[in-house]
C-alpha cells in the first residue's frame, strides 16, 4: 500500500495509476464500449455546457449523495450552474488535471424532465463501465462537501513515526470499510460492485 502524503492530492501519481490500467488491465477495466443510449449527455468541462456526448469514452464519471436543495438542479439554457455544489466543481477540477474533456453527473446529464430519463437510470451501469473512471464522492454527508485533497476538503492525514532509522506508517481504514459506512452507500445506486478503476 502507497504512502498519502500530503493534504492534497498528487495527480501525477493518479496518471501513473491510469496508465498503468492501460498497459495491465485491458480485460475488464479498460475496454469500455462507447455509450451509444439515445439522449446520453456529459458535461465539458472547460465550457460547462451540457451536451450530446461524442462517440467517446473518454469521460469521467462522479457518483455522489444529492443535496436537498432545488438549487442544485437548476440548469438554464444547457450549462452547469456557476458555481455547482463543491464535489462537482472538484470532480471538474479532477478531469481538467487529469486531461479529461467530460464529466458525467447524474442530476444533471440526465433530463429530469426528459422522455429518456427512465431509459437512462435503467442503464445507469452501462454508463459507469463506459468511463474512462468513476469518482466515488463517499466522503462527507451532502455535495457542499467536496472531493477531499482537491480544493478547500482535507485528506485524512496518515500518522507515520521514525523509529531507529525505519519508517512505521498507518495503513488507515480500509477503504471497504469506510464506503460501508458512508453517507453515499445510502443512496440508490452505488457503483461499488462495477468492475471498473475508483478513486476513492
Amino acid at each position: 500500500m502507497g504512502q498519502i502524503r500530503g493534504e492534497k492530492v498528487d495527480f501525477g501519481e493518479i496518471r501513473e495509476w491510469l496508465e498503468f490500467c492501460e498497459v495491465h488491465h485491458i480485460v475488464g477495466c479498460c475496454e469500455a464500449e462507447v455509450v451509444t443510449l439515445s439522449g446520453f449527455k456529459l458535461i465539458e468541462c472547460h465550457t460547462r455546457q451540457i451536451v450530446l456526448a461524442p462517440k467517446t469514452n473518454d469521460y469521467i464519471a462522479l457518483s455522489y449523495v444529492w443535496g436537498q436543495g432545488l438549487e442544485e438542479s437548476q440548469v438554464v439554457k444547457g450549462m452547469l450552474p456557476n458555481p455547482a455544489p463543491q464535489v462537482i466543481e472538484d470532480a471538474i477540477m479532477v478531469a481538467k488535471e487529469l486531461d479529461v474533456r467530460y464529466l458525467w453527473v447524474d442530476r444533471y446529464c440526465i433530463d429530469q424532465d426528459g422522455d429518456d430519463k427512465d431509459h437512462q437510470i435503467r442503464n445507469m451501469d452501462l454508463i459507469y463501465r463506459g468511463a474512462k473512471l468513476t469518482i466515488i464522492a463517499a466522503a462527507g454527508e451532502d455535495p457542499s462537501f467536496g472531493l477531499p485533497g482537491i480544493s478547500s476538503a482535507k485528506r485524512t492525514t496518515q500518522p507515520m513515526i521514525r523509529v531507529r532509522g525505519h519508517w512505521l506508517v498507518s495503513s488507515l481504514a480500509d477503504p471497504a470499510l469506510e464506503l460501508r459506512n458512508s453517507k453515499w452507500a445510502s443512496r440508490g445506486w452505488q457503483t461499488a460492485n462495477h468492475n471498473k478503476c475508483k478513486i476513492h
